[in-house]
């Protein structure tokens, strides 16, 4: 695989040269440049920043990218590919791109942005966007961050959706009646996974939501088991949810802002129920048991990115967080 276009641009103190981002050499540094850049309104744990930074399962070497003025760590920037077992899908992400700010607006994040898609598009990528990775930091980008939107719109990058992050308080919440009713005249439960259970559950997964297998199978092979809510009838499998709880040992999207809450943040997400099953509340009851089941394993707050329905989940007791803009380009 070919090295992107590793250049310098004068400064007028020091050069700034980019190299491959070496978790060894640059993590501490990377994650301290996010706290000067975007500490004040997007702070990060360390824990969230090296599961996306370091313990990504897809990356590899030169998926990350550091700007260098000197010996000084002044520019990140890491891309998300798409590698499957069976090659490259064909779209890539930018999961972050960070500038020290006394180094902004001297065209180091243009210098590190071209880099990234140099990158991506030798690995046969087609297709960027902005976040909307498995393994994002951000759903797009956020509504408060105007000059990053500006940034991507003058390289090329159009908008193409607007979501929002959505958050249930969880201080008195709990299961209804009327959706525990919903669930009987179904035949229908909610219960948590089992190895046991795993078999009929990925047969649901392949056949109705293939694109979230990956996501699931993360949170099995993490231990996360526990934290995948069914609904079952019988041995059939007709809907499924991802949960995410301050104790999750997989660090999922929906616990990316944990430190931008007073409160201990839990999530849910990836909320589907068969085609067959639908228009009968069962979706309701599953996502309603899965904001219980975050608040039981010691979450305040349910977080839910990268929201579709509003209205749905505001009938669930939800708020706007965040706007995002998705923007993507054609490489």
């Amino acid at each position: 695989m070919g090295k992107p276009d590793m250049g310098r641009t004068g400064q007028g103190r020091d050069d700034v040269c980019l190299k491959d981002f070496a978790p060894l050499l640059h993590a501490r540094a990377a994650f301290e440049l996010w706290e000067r850049t975007l500490g004040a309104q997007y702070p990060v744990s360390e824990r969230v920043f090296l599961s996306r930074a370091v313990h990504n399962p897809v990356l590899e070497p030169g998926d990350g990218l550091v700007a260098l003025a000197g010996r000084r760590l002044v520019g990140f920037a890491l891309a998300e590919v798409g590698r499957t077992s069976s090659g490259v899908r064909e779209n890539a992400s930018v999961a972050a791109i960070l500038v020290d700010p006394q180094w902004q607006r001297h065209g180091v994040g243009t210098l590190l942005l071209k880099a990234l898609e140099n990158r991506v598009r030798a690995c046969g990528c087609r297709r960027i966007t902005t976040g909307m990775g498995v393994y994002r930091f951000w759903t797009g980008i956020p509504e408060d961050l105007p000059g990053a939107r500006a940034f991507f719109a003058r390289h090329g990058y159009c908008p193409e959706h607007r979501s929002p992050d959505m958050t249930i308080p969880l201080g008195n919440y709990a299961m209804t009646p009327e959706l525990l009713a919903k669930g009987a005249a179904a035949s229908a439960r909610v219960t948590n996974l089992t190895p046991d259970t795993i078999p009929a559950f990925m047969r649901f997964q392949q056949r109705e939501f293939p694109g979230w297998c990956p996501n699931m199978v993360a949170l099995i092979q993490a231990g996360d088991i526990e934290n995948i809510l069914a609904v079952v009838r019988g041995d059939e499998v007709i809907g499924s949810i991802s949960c995410f709880t301050p104790g999750s040992r997989y660090r999922g999207s929906n616990l990316v802002w944990e430190r931008c809450f007073s409160g201990r943040l839990g999530g849910y997400g990836a909320v589907g129920i068969a085609k067959d099953w639908r228009g009968k509340g069962l979706g309701a009851l599953m996502s309603r048991a899965a904001a219980v089941h975050v608040q039981s394993h010691g979450a305040d707050i349910c977080y839910i990115d990268w929201v579709g329905p509003v209205d749905f989940y505001r009938r669930l007791g939800a708020d706007v967080w965040r706007w995002f803009d998705q923007l993507a380009k054609k490489l």
